[in-house]
């Protein structure tokens, strides 16, 4: 999953802060998810969303939903 978050960071040419807070965010979940004994998501998927969460917070201008989208199906 990292790799992942990694990956969509370097594409769209994110800061390291994004991909930092990504991650953080990510891995808050999970240990939320593991504290309230509920089955944990789709990794990629979470990469993904947490990624978006993250550039929509710190980077200008925002990502679009779409974008991230087609870049997971299609790289």
């Amino acid at each position: 999953m990292i790799k992942l978050m990694e990956r969509l960071c370097d594409i769209k040419a994110y800061k390291e802060d994004t991909l930092y807070l990504s991650i953080s965010l990510a891995d808050r979940y999970l240990d939320y998810l593991a504290k309230t004994s509920k089955p944990a998501p789709v990794l990629v998927s979470l990469g993904a969303i947490t990624v978006f969460i993250a550039a929509k917070l710190n980077e200008t201008p925002c990502p679009s939903l779409d974008l991230i989208i087609d870049i997971i199906r299609f790289k």
